[in-house]
């Protein structure tokens, strides 16, 4: 009897002892923060692109001033890289405003896309709204599943 029970306490020692070498060998996901200089919309899509590409929640720092949209970014209908990652969108100061908008004279897309596992924040930016069909306006599309 006494032979089982050293048994079973080695066991629960080294299933522990992994547990616990497993908890330390695993790196903390940590947040990144991106910075873009005022209407520089190619750091924008860059910045969604890495922070989409990492694990954790992501900040995206706009200088005020109008991104202005002027293309499809994704071959879809997004001028934006679909959001598959937590980012939050923020801008630096609220006068002037920062803005994201789409060119009046581009074709028709909406600006953001957010995936069933993306969350999007914006904090101080606003968006300008944008035709994406003869029968719907919206910035935003959201995939909920």
């Amino acid at each position: 009897m006494k032979t089982l029970a050293v048994t079973v306490w080695r066991s629960y020692l080294f299933g522990g002892l992994l547990l616990m070498a497993f908890i330390l060998a695993t790196e903390p996901v940590h947040a990144t923060e991106f910075s873009c200089s005022s209407g520089d919309v190619t750091c924008l899509i860059a910045a969604i692109n890495s922070a989409n590409g990492m694990p954790g929640d992501h900040i995206i720092n706009l200088e005020p001033g109008s991104y202005t949209l002027q293309a499809v970014d994704n071959g879809f209908v997004n001028g934006l890289p679909v959001i598959s990652s937590s980012i939050r969108i923020q801008g630096s100061a609220e006068d002037p405003p920062t803005v994201i908008e789409r060119d009046p004279n581009a074709p028709e897309f909406r600006i953001f896309e957010v995936s069933a596992d993306g969350e999007l924040s914006l904090v101080g930016v606003k968006s300008k709204e944008v035709l994406v069909s003869s029968w719907r306006r919206c910035n935003v599309y959201l995939i909920v599943g």
